[in-house]
């Protein structure tokens, strides 16, 4: 009789993998940012040390600054480096459903 193996498509948990260390990189470096931990115009490190320091690949660490750069929280400048904004985008202490419902 032949055992049979249960498999899991490796993708899935690569996917998985890589979505969670993304998480965990956007969160600490929005924190730190925003905590002061990197100040206004200060250099942030390396796509390569980033990933050596939360274990993950250097792909993953580019889409989370490509994030943070759309949010406008980072400025990344190809060949010079990766900075903290000089001025953050302001935040807003309302839900969107708050503000949504404040424009009807």
């Amino acid at each position: 009789m032949l055992d049979t193996v249960t498999t899991t498509d490796p993708s899935t948990s690569i996917r998985a993998r890589s979505e969670a260390h993304s998480r965990t990189i956007y969160a600490e470096l929005r924190g730190a940012i925003e905590e002061g931990g990197f100040p206004a115009g200060g250099r942030l490190p390396t796509e390569r040390e980033l990933a050596e320091r939360f274990k993950a690949a250097r792909n993953t660490v580019r889409k989370t600054l490509n994030q943070l750069a759309s949010e406008g929280l980072i400025v990344r400048m190809v060949g010079r480096g990766t900075f903290v904004a000089d001025e953050l985008p302001a935040t807003s202490d309302f839900s969107l459903a708050e503000l949504l419902e404040a424009r009807l």
